[in-house]
């Protein structure tokens, strides 16, 4: 988040995270602009074949496969 009116260097605040070794893509609002849909794509993605995945979010209860997803943001 980005305060416009924040003397500079000073108004910038996280609001959100991706889990490790995901990112956020396609971000979009709803029309009132209330919620923000963010994609997790590939959490846990290892840097390259043999490595161990360096995260199980989101998994399904039994397995620790991580799964994109889409999450949706309030305000």
């Amino acid at each position: 988040m980005l305060d416009l009116k924040a003397p500079a260097g000073s108004g910038v605040t996280p609001f959100a995270s991706a889990p490790v070794g995901a990112a956020f893509a396609s971000p979009a609002f709803t029309p009132g602009e209330q919620t923000l849909f963010l994609s997790v794509q590939h959490p846990g993605a290892a840097s390259g074949e043999g490595t161990p995945q360096v995260s199980s979010w989101p998994h399904l209860p039994g397995s620790t496969a991580p799964r994109s997803a889409l999450v949706a943001v309030r305000g």
